[in-house]
């Protein structure tokens, strides 16, 4: 499976097995368990147990909560029964076997982590009462999770903020994005605080409130403008001052002839 389906997958989620029965009427029933994992020390490895029927979860299982939760009433008198004998025992025993699976097979990519590319850029609003908003980007990243947050003046920012889930950036990698509404003001620190595994602490990404993007752009364009402006209007300057010279040179010759 995990050669099948790329080393991103091995590291998150490991089959054990999978059955499905198919009964005389038509419905299916499966039962599915396997080991998740993120971390390279495999502290965070979890056994999960599944059964189904057609298309409902009746029973489940995880290391996690040491029982069985039922999700229909059959699932729930299976759940009790199961919790008071043996079956428990060996469902808890086999986050064990995660672990064992997960070492023989060497998974090599568990150390594979990139660093996101961050970009903090500025957007103009126009259907929310605030002047801005910001974004905060990270581009390219692996593993999958990623913790970004605002802060001002090194305060967590609830207010005005919406985030994206990590989303697939093509060749295993990922994308997430941070919004934050506001209104620019000079003194203010703002800044995008990013988590991930490939940090070997957090880091801050700081942001000038002074001046949001869309202002600097149409500052550049007024400067731009202003430049042409005044080199248009000093070349018409010099041409016209040139001009009159000549005709006044012109007269002066005009005028000696005649005498």
């Amino acid at each position: 499976q995990c050669g099948i389906l790329g080393f991103p997958v091995c590291m998150t989620m490991l089959l054990i097995y999978s059955t499905t029965r198919f009964s005389a009427d038509g419905y299916y029933y499966s039962q599915w368990a396997k080991c998740t994992f993120s971390s390279d020390d495999l502290s965070d490895v979890e056994y999960i147990e599944t059964y189904i029927f057609g298309k409902t979860k009746e029973v489940q299982f995880k290391s996690s909560w040491g029982i069985y939760v039922g999700y229909t009433d059959l699932g729930m008198e299976k759940a009790a029964y199961w919790n008071n004998i043996s079956v428990v025992e060996i469902a808890r025993a086999d986050l064990g076997v995660c672990k064992e699976i997960i070492f023989e097979r060497n998974y090599t990519a568990m150390s594979k982590k990139v660093e996101p590319t961050v970009k903090l850029r500025s957007l103009k609003h126009f259907v929310s009462t605030y002047s801005a908003m910001l974004i905060c980007s990270a581009y390219n990243f692996y593993p999958k999770h990623i913790n970004i947050t605002w802060l001002r003046d090194g305060q967590r920012v609830t207010g005005g903020v919406t985030y994206t889930e990590e989303m697939a950036d093509g060749d295993w990698y990922y994308q997430s994005h941070a919004y934050l509404e506001y209104d620019p003001k000079p003194w203010e620190n703002i800044s995008c605080l990013v988590e991930h595994a490939s940090f070997k602490q957090p880091r801050t990404y700081q942001w000038d409130p002074s001046l949001p993007g869309f202002q600097k752009t149409r500052i550049a364009v007024g400067a731009a403008g202003l430049l042409l402006g005044t080199v248009t209007a000093t070349a018409g300057l010099i041409f016209y001052l040139r001009h009159r010279r000549g005709e006044s040179g012109g007269g002066e010759c005009r005028t000696g002839l005649f005498k």
